[in-house]
């Protein structure tokens, strides 16, 4: 069964991630994004989800409804946060920080009760808003019910196999809502992979799915594996080039990520760097549309600088909107399909702003619609060009510099500085109105497209009546 065999592939796989792993994709053709200004949302209209500016949004409740969500509680991710200063990962990070060699010092913090991470925010963390928006009247309005069309599951029971039936390996969800994650086990990741890969469409915030730990279901206790510079061998911990400002390629899941997630952070470079302005709509995606259409040009204003990820992988890829696109980093809410399923993400630690900023959330439900084929909706690659798993890093730059031509330029600012990393000085923001407003090529402007429309009408109508007039008997 799929629970076993992933329960031995993540003994081998957990064995493996201290040999590293090969280099990622480098990033392929240029974005084409060419947000248009709008008018900000007015009031929503009766019966719609959102309904902003008058957007009859009405489909999205019926199809949300219908879905099969798990909406994953992230306590192996909120137990070592619950302890940040006091104890737990991050205490043993902060004593043996700058030790570069073996230690034997502090490897009781590397193991931890999770019942400290069920105390923190009701278990959901620094992910909190993310539970109080799908608690919410908003929520269920378009299609969201906790305890209906959405179960919560704890980050182990994924581990333990929840996300298919026990008989078939069968899919249980259509959808899974992945909040900020930043430890799992491996089996928990391995589940994500194969969910998505089965056909399933992931919702995911940045800077998730980084490092392993495992958990022990009879003690409760949850222990570190590899993370943030530091590799846990149970008698000792050993230092390693993976961390806060040096995640690299030998990472855990690193190529994974570029290649089934279409991601990876950027950490060093772009760790509290920029100074965001909202993320630029790309109206010719069909998300993008529908954001533009619900919220105008610059959605996600809400957003502050926190830890964020970078597109690493352009091959079947779809960028929504843009945050940052600069020489060494574009950050950007996107979609990827990998094998049959589709993966949504923020590319942003998206749980600061879900619970209270409407296009984050619209963007999240438009990911379940058009994720899972809804009206209008095409996922297909928004580029031709493969990227090959065997591309050097070093050409990351030079591809990545070629998409400013298309989306505005940052300009500068001042960089907000971490006390825990020595993050670059970027310090860059979105000029919305530097970006061309000119249509996608082949698309007519809306005013003609109506009056085409009526024309039809007008044209279809005529031939009606001049039918009746043809056969009407004579009397």
């Amino acid at each position: 069964m799929r629970t076993m065999k992933r329960r031995h592939a993540s003994v081998a796989l957990v064995a493996l991630l201290l040999l590293g792993l090969a280099a990622p994709h480098a990033l392929a053709g240029p974005v084409v994004a060419r947000p248009l200004e709008a008018a900000a949302p007015a009031a929503t209209t009766p019966g719609t989800c959102f309904g902003y500016n008058g957007v009859n949004d009405s489909y999205i409740p019926g199809i949300v409804g219908s879905l099969r969500i798990a909406l994953i509680q992230p306590v192996l991710t909120s137990t070592p946060y619950s302890q940040y200063d006091t104890g737990s990962f991050y205490a043993f990070y902060a004593k043996e920080a700058g030790v570069t060699t073996n230690v034997t010092t502090n490897l009781d913090l590397l193991s931890t009760n999770v019942s400290s991470g069920y105390g923190y925010n009701q278990g959901w963390g620094l992910s909190f808003g993310e539970y109080q928006f799908f608690t919410s009247q908003a929520a269920v309005n378009c299609g969201l019910q906790v305890g209906k069309n959405v179960q919560i599951l704890t980050d182990m029971q994924v581990a333990d196999g929840a996300l298919f039936n026990p008989q078939d390996d069968s899919p249980r969800f259509d959808v899974v809502v992945l909040p900020f994650s930043e430890y799992v086990e491996a089996s928990e990741y391995l589940a994500y992979e194969d969910f998505v890969g089965d056909g399933g469409t992931i919702v995911m915030m940045g800077h998730s799915l980084e490092y392993p730990v495992t958990y022990n279901a009879t003690t409760g206790i949850e222990t570190l594996v590899y993370g943030h510079n530091w590799a846990n061998h149970g008698t000792y911990a050993s230092p390693i080039a993976c961390g806060s400002n040096t995640y690299v390629a030998s990472c855990p899941w690193a190529k994974n990520n570029t290649d089934w997630i279409g991601s990876n952070t950027c950490e060093a470079s772009c760790f509290h760097t920029y100074v965001f302005n909202g993320s630029v709509v790309n109206p010719s995606n069909p998300i993008g549309k529908a954001l533009y259409d619900e919220f105008g040009s610059v959605v996600m204003k809400s957003y502050l600088e926190h830890e964020e990820d970078t597109v690493m992988n352009r091959t079947d890829t779809q960028i929504v909107a843009v945050f940052a696109n600069d020489s060494r980093n574009l950050i950007a809410p996107y979609t990827h399909q990998f094998r049959k399923g589709t993966v949504v993400c923020f590319d942003i630690f998206g749980d600061d702003i879900i619970g209270t900023d409407p296009s984050a959330q619209y963007f999240m439900l438009q990911g379940m619609v058009l994720g899972r084929g809804g009206p209008s909706a095409s996922l297909g690659s928004s580029t031709t060009t493969s990227t090959s798993s065997s591309t050097s890093l070093s050409s990351q730059a030079s591809s990545t510099s070629a998409l400013t031509s298309s989306v505005a330029a940052p300009s500068s600012s001042t960089a907000s500085q971490s006390p825990m990393t020595q993050s670059s000085t970027l310090g860059q923001t979105i000029t919305p109105t530097a970006v061309a407003t000119s249509a996608s090529p082949g698309a007519l402007p809306s005013v003609l497209v109506a009056l085409g429309g009526v024309a039809a009408v007008v044209i279809a109508a005529g031939a009606v009546v001049f039918r009746k007039r043809e056969v009407r008997p004579d009397g």
